[in-house]
C-alpha cells in the first residue's frame, strides 16, 4: 500500500484499504500529507519508504480520524533531522487545534513546542508537574546539577 492509502485508512479505522475515500475525505488526506511533508512521496509504496517517511505517515494516518486525545510515545525517535523537523511543525500546528496530544520523550528537545504542561516520572512516580515553558527551564537548570560523565579514553582528573 501507498503512503496515501495508509493515511486513508485513519479515516475508516481499518489497518488496510477497505473503502475508497470520497472527495472530502481524499482532500482531508492530501491535507495531512502536506502537513508532515510527505505529498510528494504520497504514491510511495509503504514499505520501499524511509524509516522517517512510514514514522510521519502513521502519525497523519492516526490524525486522519480528527481524534480529539493522541497519545504518542517517543515520537522522534530514531528519526533524522529533516523528518525531526517535519513531525515538530506538524504537532505545533496540531497543539492549535482541537486535538489533545499527550506525547512521552526522554530528551528535552523530543517535547512538542507549544505543549501546556510537563511531567517528570521517575521509578513509576510522578515527581513534578509545570506550565511549559518553566518545564523546560527547569530541565536544563536540572541537566547543569548532574555530574559529568568523562567520555571514553579520558579518565577522570
Amino acid at each position: 500500500h501507498t503512503l496515501g492509502e495508509v493515511v486513508a485508512t485513519g479515516l475508516f479505522g481499518t489497518d488496510i484499504p477497505l473503502d475508497e475515500p470520497d472527495a472530502g475525505q481524499r482532500r482531508r488526506v492530501a491535507a495531512l500529507l502536506r502537513r508532515f511533508g510527505l505529498a510528494d512521496a504520497s504514491g510511495r509504496r509503504m514499505l520501499e519508504a524511509s524509516y522517517g517517511q512510514r514514522r510521519l505517515a502513521l502519525v497523519a494516518r492516526a490524525l486522519a480520524g480528527r481524534p480529539r486525545l493522541l497519545l504518542l510515545d517517543e515520537a522522534f525517535n530514531g528519526l533524522d533531522d529533516l523528518h525531526r523537523r517535519a513531525l515538530g511543525r506538524a504537532l505545533s500546528g496540531l497543539l492549535r487545534g482541537a486535538t489533545t496530544l499527550v506525547a512521552t520523550a526522554h530528551r528535552v528537545e523530543d517535547v512538542p513546542r507549544g505543549i501546556g504542561h510537563a511531567a517528570w516520572v521517575e521509578a513509576g512516580r510522578l515527581r513534578r508537574i509545570a506550565p511549559a515553558r518553566l518545564a523546560a527551564r527547569l530541565e536544563r537548570r536540572e541537566r547543569r546539577a548532574l555530574p559529568r560523565v568523562p567520555r571514553a579514553g579520558q579518565g577522570s582528573r
